[in-house]
């Protein structure tokens, strides 16, 4: 679990460089990290044995559970995601025209730009169900460790 709580903590690195570059008006970066954020996922669906131990939440004094952990990480992540979002969101419909309009003026930006959107979004096919069952693996392993100890 505590390589699976790595894997979500790097996850969150990303998202927080995507927010980053969206800031900065970089979506090149951002495609990028989009990228390397599906092969994390990947990874982390593939990750079968988890190491187990347990760190100690300064706030009371006792361990947090695994599953809380990756819980609170993965509530960290989707917030970032609609901080990106709202960023997004708040383009003014000039902006959105101006950048529309290089790109028309710009043949092979607009290629590149078509290419890197195409492949993130077959990248995402099926995030969600991953998502899901990734929730599922941790919920699952948190109850057999808790039928374990009982």
């Amino acid at each position: 679990m505590m390589e699976k709580k790595s894997l979500f903590l790097e996850m969150k690195g990303l998202a927080e460089r995507q927010r980053e570059a969206v800031v900065e008006e970089r979506m090149d970066l951002y495609f990028d990290l989009s990228a390397d954020r599906e092969a994390l996922k990947r990874k982390i669906s593939a990750h079968e044995t988890p190491s187990h131990g347990s760190s100690v939440d300064p706030g009371d004094g006792r361990p947090p559970s695994p599953v809380d952990e990756v819980a609170r990480i993965i509530q960290s992540i989707q917030e970032i995601d609609r901080q990106i979002g709202a960023f997004v969101t708040e383009k003014s419909p000039d902006e959105i025209s101006e950048k529309l309009g290089i790109l028309l003026e710009q043949p092979l930006k607009r290629e590149e730009m078509g290419k890197k959107n195409s492949s993130i979004v077959e990248n995402y096919r099926g995030t969600a169900e991953t998502t899901a069952l990734i929730v599922n693996e941790v919920l699952l392993e948190s109850l057999v460790k808790g039928e374990k100890n009982a």
